[in-house]
């Protein structure tokens, strides 16, 4: 085949189709940018709710909302907001905890799965601004990531596991363009501050972050008076949300040893790299391991290839989401190097690698390599990945039915109440003799 026919065909591919055609319905039915973000939106919203779809249906706990943060809660009160868990903070599911805490148990189950939906859309607001500095498309595109990107359902429902979109959020809060309004400045901080003190995140992203925003400023000519406040008001919300994570936690090492097998070491590097492009799709380990090399090699072939010089790399939001990838991934293979089959479980493994996939994806969208095959190539991986990811949309995880309300209709009138949550498995003890809000 003739390089002419192999660039004609290239240019068939199925996003140069839908773009087309895209266009073609836009240019027949009218739809302002400001409307078809709202689309987006509503359907990023439509897309979290079903990908949990037995979640909605009963009053029941998920994992540490329950065991964590409702019954410490429960015990301690407001003193619960600077308990570490898991050796840091969780200050963004903690002061959820205190305000639903006021309400009775069945209801503070659903209202812990609404603030788990209100974190998510928050960033998906976010993404629809202008701020971002990107055009109309390329934020839809963001939000549909978002939505669809390949994961195994744990994400979805349940507070705790927001520690991820809490990452994801700082990612794109702090690299913003600056506020025009005061509320802007005053919700932005906010946002950085308290989700920089949820996670362990802010440990190794806080850096990045400064120096990419003071790129960001001097590669703008470092005239602007808004950028430089802008510049100097998030380095400021970053540090402290830093030194205040460092003085109220104890994270020391969290290695364990590592396992000298081969086998469970391959199988998580396929399998971060498989589920990635194949979602769900269970593959045999041979061909996802060659596909994940493939893979890997043309992620790294695609990025390098985007960016004229290093001072622009540097100053880029792409360079910031690559960042977040590699240190997230990094940080959960050492914290699993001892048994890595736990990453390497479908479905279940994909909840540790939520924040590289979604960077590693928006930075996929964001990118234009001046290299038409290389483009093509991105547009290629992009579309194979959220589409096998919406041909497995639905949770791999699955709601046991433990309603809370009938529960406590069986309790007997002992102080003690044991209740069953999810994950089977999981229960709860209350003693209403330590509770912090009961009258005694």
């Amino acid at each position: 085949m003739r390089l002419l026919d192999v660039k004609s065909f290239a240019q068939k591919d199925p996003l140069s189709f839908f773009a087309r055609a895209w266009a073609a319905l836009r240019n027949k039915y009218p739809v302002s940018d400001k409307e078809l973000l709202m689309l987006s939106i509503f359907g990023a919203a439509l897309a979290y709710i079903y990908r949990m779809p037995n979640g909605w249906l009963s009053a029941t706990f998920w994992a540490e909302d329950g065991s964590i943060f409702f019954v410490q809660d429960y015990e301690l009160g407001p003193l619960a907001i600077f308990e570490t868990y898991a050796g840091y903070l969780h200050m963004v599911m903690r002061l959820f905890a205190f305000l639903i805490g006021y309400t009775p148990i069945v209801a503070a189950s659903w209202l812990y799965k609404l603030a788990s939906f209100f974190v998510f859309m928050s960033l998906a607001a976010y993404l629809s601004s202008s701020r971002m500095g990107i055009g109309m498309p390329k934020r839809a595109l963001l939000l549909l990531i978002l939505a669809l990107f390949p994961h195994g359902g744990e994400l979805f429902g349940n507070l705790a596991n927001q520690m991820s979109t809490g990452c994801l959020l700082l990612l794109v809060v702090a690299t913003l363009q600056p506020p025009s309004t005061r509320f802007q400045l005053i919700r932005d901080l906010v946002v950085i501050f308290l989700f920089g003190l949820t996670g362990p995140y802010i440990f190794f992203l806080a850096p990045i972050l400064v120096a990419r925003n003071f790129a960001a400023y001097v590669n703008q000519g470092a005239s602007s008076k808004t950028q430089l406040s802008w510049l100097v008001a998030t380095s400021l919300a970053l540090v402290t949300s830093l030194a205040a994570h460092l003085y109220f936690t104890q994270m020391g090492s969290r290695f364990t040893g590592i396992t000298l097998e081969w086998r469970p070491w391959l199988a998580s590097f396929s399998n971060f790299f498989g589920q990635l492009i194949f979602s769900n799709i269970k593959t045999p380990l041979a061909v996802s391991a060659g596909a994940s090399l493939l893979l890997l090699i043309a992620l790294m072939w695609i990025f390098l290839k985007s960016f004229t010089s290093a001072r622009v790399a540097f100053a880029n939001r792409v360079s910031v989401l690559l960042y977040a990838a590699v240190t997230v991934a990094a940080a959960s293979y050492s914290v699993f190097a001892n048994h890595p089959n736990v990453l390497a479980a479908y479905g279940g493994g994909m909840r540790y690698f939520i924040v590289p996939y979604v960077c590693i994806l928006w930075s996929l969208a964001l990118v234009k390599p001046k290299n038409f095959y290389l483009d093509r190539l991105r547009v290629w991986i992009l579309t194979i990945s959220l589409v096998s990811s919406v041909l497995h949309l639905s949770s791999k995880v699955w709601y046991a039915n433990f309603p809370l309300d009938e529960q406590l209709q069986t309790r007997t009138e002992n102080d003690t109440m044991v209740l069953k949550i999810n994950p089977p498995g999981w229960a709860i003890e209350l003693d209403t003799q330590e509770c912090w809000r009961c009258p005694q």
